[in-house]
């Protein structure tokens, strides 16, 4: 049995996209005050960059989140119902027709604040926790329920 060499090609004949993987791009946007919060949901994204690339985005008020929305348009919106400037509930109003998917996201877990987030527009309700394994959940999730939205330049 005879052994064959790997063929190798010659220098500069490897396209790029041999390497390239097209993977699902969602814009993901996070409103909440605690920053500590924030910067978690931004290193779980980076985490899971194999299965899907996340733009995400951190906002500390809903009047930064209305700036960013009107500029920049996102797949999903991660919400604080209990952000410190109280624009939550108009956040939701705000986006209940449009394209973006909203998870109400609170410290308690609330049947009451569960259902009052739906009913004002929210998709989905999370009950917020600082624990990695239950973040990552919900960002494989978000993966794999939002749609792509369009590019919008």
């Amino acid at each position: 049995m005879s052994r064959s060499k790997p063929f190798i090609p010659p220098e500069g004949e490897f396209s790029d996209d041999l390497f390239s993987v097209d993977k699902k791009r969602l814009r993901l946007l996070v409103v909440d005050d605690n920053a500590s919060f924030c910067l978690l949901v931004q290193e779980h994204a980076e985490i899971l960059d194999f299965q899907c690339s996340i733009d995400c985005r951190v906002v500390t008020s809903g009047t930064d989140a209305v700036k960013v929305v009107n500029s920049w348009h996102p797949s999903c919106v991660l919400l604080n119902v209990h952000i410190h400037d109280g624009n939550a509930f108009e956040l939701l109003k705000r986006w209940r027709d449009g394209l973006t998917t909203v998870v109400a996201m609170s410290d308690q877990r609330s049947q009451e604040i569960e259902d009052s987030v739906k009913e004002h527009g929210a998709d989905a309700y999370y009950a917020r926790t600082d624990n990695p394994e239950e973040l990552l959940q919900l960002l494989e999730e978000v993966i794999a329920n939002v749609p792509v939205l369009p590019d919008v330049h």
